[in-house]
């Protein structure tokens, strides 16, 4: 999942409601454990997607 920085994916997982993801360290990319609220999961996943979405649009 990304999150929308660093700072926010630390927070998240100091508060262990995420973890460092394998494969992407660094940056602000996180795994969510499989007990996260659906609704939590609905709203990041979004966020998540409009911002993968975003870079991928040519500048």
């Amino acid at each position: 999942m990304r999150l929308n920085g660093m700072i926010a994916a630390g927070v998240l997982m100091e508060q262990g409601r995420a973890a460092s993801h394998a494969w992407l360290p660094d940056g602000a990319w996180a795994m969510l454990p499989w007990e996260t609220s659906p609704d939590e999961l609905r709203a990041r996943i979004n966020q998540s997607y409009l911002m993968v979405l975003r870079d991928l649009q040519p500048r």
